[in-house]
């Protein structure tokens, strides 16, 4: 049987919100950019809780409007404004590059 507080959730934000907390969404981004330090350190990725909320929510966009390359979103002629709206085109392909769950050091010291 399914917890009380996942049969109350109705609408789709209250679902993801459920599983992505301002926690883990905070974890994310911290570890991104430490990721981008670790690989280049003299222009490191600035990014915030913000961004990866936007980064998450354009990849999900793009799951649902499909176009042949990432690029398309931002192009003029296919340009999906829910998605060129929210960040530039070199933003998110930088976050995409960058985008980590863990720490690099945590497994070269355990392992």
């Amino acid at each position: 049987m399914l917890d009380e507080n996942v049969t109350s959730l109705v609408m789709p934000l209250q679902f993801f919100c459920y599983f992505f907390t301002d926690e883990i969404i905070q974890y994310i981004a911290g570890q991104t950019a430490m990721y981008s330090v670790q690989q280049f350190p003299n222009n490191p990725l600035l990014i915030t809780k913000a961004d990866t909320e936007r980064f998450i929510g354009i990849a999900m966009s793009m799951s649902l409007v499909k176009l042949a390359s990432s690029r398309r979103y931002w192009s003029n002629h296919f340009r999906v404004s829910m998605i060129a709206d929210v960040m530039l085109f070199n933003n998110f392909c930088r976050m995409k590059r960058f985008l980590h769950f863990s720490d690099n050091m945590e497994s070269v010291m355990t392992g």
